[in-house]
């Protein structure tokens, strides 16, 4: 495996105006060792070939401060590569592939810790699994649950997680983002009220069928997400948290049951008694009105 090695270049020019790089002549000592006060560190070190089997350009970084800065990077990218097997050089390939595009997308090294994970679990390095993807193949699974909870997870799962949650990356999802998506769900629940008392009665239909969320069914979705990630996590180790179980949430009160006394069951066959004379009425009223659309006499 290439040790790489690390050098020092400047931002000097010739008089035609090209870069001097690492020919600078006042990069060097009158001794031969590097100056203590020009150029930059930087590191260099090759990489295994692409997936197709085309050699690519090594691997070039710079902006240190220190010799020790650069060789501190340089060794952590050599203890990536050897996380693979010699025997796999695909896998070597993919730890390539993650390491330049992590670089690109976010300065830094991946974390050794979770490429080794994922290498030991035997999962691709550069597929990212998103919410939507883990959700469904949790639903997948799960075969041996009763058909009201299947038609539970399945209706948090299509109704709210994957609308909110699912384009995020599953190693990524934080416990903000689930926080985020309640809050969301709570405005829904305004706009709902809202609407059903405006005068214009086509944005009162609008939310003819909507029923704000309740503080129960919240803690219901979030019971969902919990169990789909705490599988995640225990099974297939593809996260090391989770943070539906960490969030806070207010606080779901159930009701509490009261006895039925004489006084609550006379109370009770009163407001039944007095239902059941306005409903044979408000019956008795649509015979009516029926009878007189079609021309008879009442």
């Amino acid at each position: 495996m290439a040790e790489g090695r690390t050098f020092k270049r400047c931002s000097c020019r010739d008089s035609d105006g090209k870069e001097l790089g690492q020919k600078c002549p006042k990069l060097r000592r009158a001794d031969g060792g590097w100056s203590y006060r020009h150029g930059i560190w930087n590191y260099q070190i090759e990489l295994p070939p692409s997936s197709d089997g085309k050699r690519r350009g090594p691997l070039r970084r710079g902006g240190f401060g220190t010799q020790d800065a650069a060789k501190d990077e340089l060794g952590r990218v050599r203890d990536l590569l050897a996380l693979a097997d010699p025997r796999e050089p695909a896998t070597r390939t993919q730890i390539a592939d993650l390491i330049k595009r992590t670089l690109t997308e976010t300065d830094a090294l991946p974390d050794a810790e979770t490429v080794r994970r994922k290498i030991k679990t035997g999962q691709h390095l550069t597929q990212e699994i998103t919410v939507e993807q883990w959700l469904n193949e949790f639903l997948h699974r799960k075969r041996k649950i009763e058909e009201t909870t299947r038609r539970s997870y399945e209706g948090h799962i299509r109704l709210y997680l994957i609308p909110y949650l699912g384009r995020l990356r599953l190693d990524q999802l934080k416990v903000s983002d689930i926080a985020l998506m309640f809050e969301q769900i709570e405005e829904f629940n305004d706009t709902i009220a809202e609407r059903r008392t405006d005068p214009d009665p086509q944005v009162r239909e609008s939310v003819k069928y909507r029923r704000p969320i309740s503080i129960a069914t919240m803690h219901r979705i979030r019971a969902t997400l919990r169990h789909a990630l705490n599988m995640a996590m225990r099974q297939d180790r593809l996260i090391d948290f989770n943070p539906a179980a960490v969030l806070e949430m207010p606080a779901h009160v159930r009701p509490k049951p009261l006895v039925w006394t004489e006084d609550r069951v006379h109370a009770w066959q009163q407001d039944f008694h007095t239902y059941r004379k306005a409903e044979k009425q408000r019956r008795g009223g649509r015979r009516l009105a029926h009878r007189a659309v079609d021309g008879r006499q009442p």
